[in-house]
């Protein structure tokens, strides 16, 4: 809900309507059982939505970080402050880079760059696969770091290419049309117009990503709403032999440019929405979503237990007053006195609390 007010549900708003449903969604927060839940996702939805400029306002986006350290604290929005720092280290830069003897447009193209820092940002790893750009391109990228590394010396950039927007102008069509697409996108119709007709396997090859990191894209150029709100195969920028009544596509696929394709807008949109996940995909990112709260859960955990045992140095601290203390002290979620016995033993692997050798059920700190 936050993430849909973000991106559309404030347009048109005035400030002071803003202002009450920020108010409304600090309230239900406050009603949540596991507050750690709603930071990891809002982490990751913010971390998009900036990512791609999708956000209708960054000073809204501050007001509601704002809000929420209020109420949970700073370390609670620490990621989310870094963000916002980053955006504004990346204006100066680009603004220094629009100086540079490219003046920011190299080869004729202007281009848009965001540096962020790694560690503050949720980034899909597919985004950061490589992928083979066409001289004009990759000097591109070669303009840029020979400007940023003079500047930061020791630094390492990573592209994330499969973030990458571009506009496109279809010199092909009659009325040449303009569409906003991904980066995969765009070199998968620059591989359509050389050969004509290739499988998504053989494009991929060509390109030299997974099939997996393409296909997503392959969708959206014929099946984005849009452009083609009835989802007619035929109406997509591309043709091939793909499944028309289920949308999917297989690696085996041939595809070529539809040369009829027509749109009424002069500028439409291509970029994939997000596609019906398999059962097997479904449970795997499950997996790794509880796999990485877990790890969340029990990093604040010691935390607090260390910060208690330490503040207890020379009392006696029982095994059921530490559990009850830490399940007390905590309410970013519901700690279960089974997990807080979990991280109490491993403070005692870690050597940061042991057990009293007066009293085998009671708890020392480790100076």
């Amino acid at each position: 809900y936050t993430d849909f007010c973000m991106r559309n549900g404030f347009k048109g708003k005035s400030q002071e309507e803003i202002e009450n449903t920020l108010n409304d969604i600090i309230g239900l927060f406050k009603c949540l059982n596991s507050k750690l839940v709603f930071q990891l996702e809002t982490n990751k939805k913010m971390s998009d939505r900036l990512i791609k400029a999708a956000s209708l306002s960054t000073n809204t986006e501050k007001n509601f970080i704002s809000k929420l350290k209020q109420e949970a604290g700073v370390t609670y929005v620490n990621k989310m402050m870094e963000m916002m720092n980053d955006l504004e280290k990346n204006k100066k830069e680009i603004d220094a880079y629009k100086l540079s003897a490219s003046k920011g447009v190299p080869n004729g193209i202007k281009f848009d760059v965001r540096v962020i820092s790694q560690s503050a940002w949720e980034i899909n790893k597919k985004s950061m696969e490589k992928i083979e750009l066409p001289k004009f391109l990759s000097t591109c990228l070669e303009d840029f770091e020979n400007f940023y590394l003079k500047k930061h010396s020791g630094q390492k950039l990573m592209w994330c290419l499969g973030l990458s927007k571009l506009e496109i102008q279809y010199l092909f069509l009659k009325n040449k049309n303009i569409s906003i697409s991904t980066l995969p996108q765009f070199l998968s119709l620059l591989q359509l117009e050389k050969y004509e007709e290739l499988t998504i396997a053989q494009i991929a090859n060509n390109l030299g990503c997974q099939v997996s990191t393409i296909l997503t894209d392959i969708h959206g150029l014929v099946f984005n709403p849009s452009y083609n709100p009835q989802g007619l195969p035929e109406k997509g920028v591309i043709l091939g032999t793909f499944n028309a009544q289920t949308k999917e596509f297989k690696e085996t696929d041939k595809i070529s440019i539809n040369k009829n394709f027509t749109v009424p807008r002069q500028k439409f949109n291509t970029t994939p929405l997000a596609i019906k996940k398999s059962a097997a995909e479904i449970r795997e990112t499950e997996l790794e979503e509880a796999q990485m709260t877990k790890r969340y859960q029990d990093n604040i955990l010691q935390a607090t237990l260390t910060r208690i045992m330490k503040s207890r140095i020379g009392q006696t601290t029982t095994h059921v007053w530490l559990i009850n203390e830490a399940s007390k002290q905590i309410d970013l979620f519901k700690a279960q006195p089974q997990q807080i016995k979990e991280n109490i033993e491993k403070l005692i692997e870690k050597n940061i609390i042991k057990r009293s050798e007066k009293n085998r059920t009671c708890y020392d700190y480790i100076a």
